[in-house]
Order: C-alpha cells, then structure tokens, then sequence
C-alpha cells in the first residue's frame, strides 16, 4: 500500500467507516436514510483529505526558501496521494 493517506482513507472508509455508521445509524433512521449519511460522510472524509494535500503542498511550496522548493512539494504529494 505505501504512504499513500488518501488510499489508506478511502480503504477505511470503504471497510470500516461505511459498516460502521450503516449500522449505527440503521438503529435510529431507515436503511436507505443511514446508507444515504454514510456516503456523505464517506465523500466528506476523502474529500479532507485532499483538501489537506493541498494545503501542505502549498505550505511546502510557499514557506521553503531553499532552492529545493519543488522537490520537497513534491515529496509531500508522493505521501498524500501516491
């Protein structure tokens, strides 16, 4: 698997998160309604995670005055999506 955060998130997400709150929210709502909310947490939670991506790969490229501005941006792309 590597580093890569987002496979790691959408991994949990699709084996655990989904079940997990399909289950839960099975108790108090419909199955459809649960199965509804645990898509929309399941996309709000991949979607954090590129947002934090993108926000560490600006950071890196803007605050690192080196001259290895891209090289370690793109480092920090490589753990996030690869």
């Amino acid at each position: 698997m590597g580093k890569s955060l987002l496979l790691a998130d959408g991994l949990f997400w699709f084996f655990i998160g989904v079940p997990m709150l399909i289950l839960f929210y099975s108790q108090a709502l419909s199955l459809e309604a649960s199965a509804f909310v645990a898509l929309k947490q399941c996309i709000n939670g991949i979607f954090n995670v590129l947002i934090a991506g993108l926000i560490l790969f600006l950071a890196f490229a803007i605050l690192d005055e080196s001259g290895k501005v891209l090289a370690n941006a793109a480092r920090y792309v490589d753990m996030f999506f690869f």
